[in-house]
This record gives C-alpha cells, sequence and structure tokens, in this order.
C-alpha cells in the first residue's frame, strides 16, 4: 500500500487536522486570558475602593468614643473622661477648658483629674465632667472670643504644688465664666485640674 494512503488518511491531511486543533485551542486560550485578566483587575480596584470607603467612614463617621479614635464606648463618654492630658503651666490648663468647652466640650475633661472632673460635674448640677462642659458649651455666644480669654500673669495663685486661678480674674467673653480652678503639680511636673468650686455670676456677691 502507499505511505500517503492509510486507513488514516494521509500525512498531509493528518497534519493539517492537527493544525486545525491546535488553532482552535489557541483560540479558546486567547478568549479565556483576557476574560481571566478583566476580572482579577475587576476584583483588585472593587476591593481598592472598598477599602478606601472604608477608611474614609471610620475616619470622618466614628463617634468620639470609638476605639478607633482611642475612646472606650458609651456610659456617658466614660472612657474618653478617664483620660487625662497634663498641661504645662495653670494658666494653660484653664484655657485649654475653655478652648475645648467653646469648640469640642468632651475634650474639656482630659485636663481634669478624677477628683477634679467629679467636683466640676458637681458645681454644674450634673452626673459629669462631659455633661457639666455641654452646659457650659449651651451658654457660648461667641466662639472664638470665648476659646481664647485674656488670662493676667498673675492669675494663678500658686503654692508649692497647688495653684487656684479664678475665673471672675479672667477677661471671659462669648460665654459664661467657669468657676474656681484648683490644679495640682504632678510627679513628672505637669498640671492637672484636680478640685472646682462655683463662682457667683457678678463676681462680687458672696
Amino acid at each position: 500500500m502507499d505511505r500517503q494512503f492509510d486507513d488514516q488518511g494521509t500525512p498531509a491531511k493528518r497534519e493539517l487536522e492537527l493544525r486545525e486543533v491546535e488553532d482552535r485551542i489557541v483560540q479558546r486560550l486567547e478568549k479565556r486570558l483576557p476574560k481571566q485578566r478583566t476580572w482579577r483587575n475587576r476584583l483588585i480596584k472593587y476591593g481598592v475602593i472598598a477599602a478606601v470607603l472604608i477608611l474614609a467612614y471610620f475616619y470622618f463617621f466614628s463617634c468620639e468614643d470609638s476605639p478607633l479614635r482611642g475612646g472606650g464606648g458609651s456610659n456617658g463618654g466614660a472612657g474618653q473622661q478617664d483620660q487625662t492630658v497634663q498641661q504645662t503651666s495653670p494658666k494653660e490648663a484653664v484655657r485649654t477648658v475653655y478652648h475645648y468647652v467653646a469648640g469640642d466640650p468632651k475634650q474639656a475633661c482630659a485636663v481634669f483629674s478624677a477628683a477634679g472632673k467629679a467636683a466640676f460635674a458637681k458645681s454644674f448640677g450634673v452626673a459629669d465632667c462631659a455633661q457639666a462642659a455641654l452646659a457650659a458649651a449651651a451658654k457660648v455666644t461667641d466662639k472664638a472670643r470665648y476659646a481664647n480669654p485674656d488670662i493676667p500673669e498673675n492669675a494663678a495663685f500658686t503654692s508649692g504644688s497647688t495653684s487656684e486661678v479664678r475665673s471672675c480674674d479672667l477677661g471671659v467673653t462669648g460665654g459664661e465664666r467657669l468657676g474656681v480652678f484648683i490644679l495640682t503639680k504632678q510627679g513628672d511636673g505637669g498640671w492637672l485640674i484636680t478640685g472646682h468650686e462655683k463662682e457667683t455670676a457678678d463676681c462680687l456677691t458672696g
């Protein structure tokens, strides 16, 4: 029998069929690979978008007491009230209170010790320091002026590690005076408000 004619066809025909099969496989692969790349790119794109949205949400919309912002949950802002930030001087501590009452009342409690927070709340007749700061903030009529009271050089009466600053000795405008602040110098040199007393509204009558 001739080599070019067997039961499976001619060698030339078989080679042609093999090429056709190869072409089909290549075409299928070329059709599938772009789809795989497309889906992979889409997954990466949507993943990046989701991550950005999640970060944006927690940055702009998480509450003050969120763990992402250093808070500790609810309970009237108890977590945030447990944090303290010492100041370099009694005057700066008092200035900080007015500053935060004007703009971010809950932060005002950070410069009080636990005893100072309790005394401040008692002076305002409320349950905790945060509520006292909010009550004071509700009476602010000019935030910019109230946030920067005029504090004379001799406004702080300091003896040893204890100091007293009376709001009646300050130039407070844009809101009500916040009373007498009693401060104690801490071991590392910073100052915290450790006590508070009320003053008369006119700073004159007893």
